[in-house]
């Protein structure tokens, strides 16, 4: 009878569990195809460089706009996989990485991490200076839960909008999909999918 009791609540347990993975994975369908195959919106932002972003000034190319936020570990890995994204496709991408946090908040932080290097153990080193920026080589936007709210990404870190030459958003994509097969790759391989889904 025992066993009985805990086979019953075992089953119950799984039934509870599938149904929530269910909900989560609809509530990530709709707003995905929320969001897919709308016209970007307009914005216009400083970088933490201090140079002004007019969105619609990249016409004609190819964005990946990216959320993340300073407290999200693995928003802070995906930096390498931006670069990679960055130096390989050279003009024909435009990645701006928005940053929820507010300059202020960034500046008072203990650590940086714009002077980012990559060790052996998989974790970003971080530099104690804002200014030194030189390893990265796409543009910040702080002041980025503004931008979000603009374009009805939820709240989730990291999250990737993939929008094409005419500001229609193309591919949308929640969490760090780190592939089983190839983990030194990191998000990387994902964020090429996305990109190769929008030609």
């Amino acid at each position: 009878m025992r066993r009985l009791i805990l086979t019953t609540l075992l089953l119950v347990t799984l039934v509870k569990v599938k149904a929530q993975d269910y909900v989560i994975f609809e509530e990530e369908d709709t707003i995905k195809y929320s969001l897919l195959n709308k016209k970007a919106p307009d914005f216009q932002e400083y970088t933490l460089r201090g140079n002004l972003i007019n969105f619609r000034s990249y016409e004609g190319q190819k964005i990946l706009l990216h959320f993340w936020s300073k407290y999200c570990g693995s928003c802070l890995k995906e930096v390498r996989d931006l670069n990679r994204l960055a130096k390989e496709f050279g003009n024909d991408l435009k990645i701006l990485s928005v940053l929820e946090e507010d300059k202020a908040e960034v500046m008072n932080a203990e650590e940086s991490f714009f002077n980012v290097e990559f060790n052996p153990t998989g974790y970003y080193q971080f530099a104690d200076s804002i200014h030194h920026t030189k390893l990265i080589d796409f543009e910040i936007l702080p002041n980025g839960a503004r931008i979000r709210e603009m374009f009805k990404v939820p709240k989730m870190f990291p999250s990737t909008l993939v929008i094409d030459s005419e500001f229609i958003i193309k591919e949308f994509s929640d969490g760090y999909q780190l592939d089983v097969m190839n983990p030194k790759e990191g998000n990387y391989l994902h964020l090429l999918e996305m990109l190769k889904k929008a030609e």
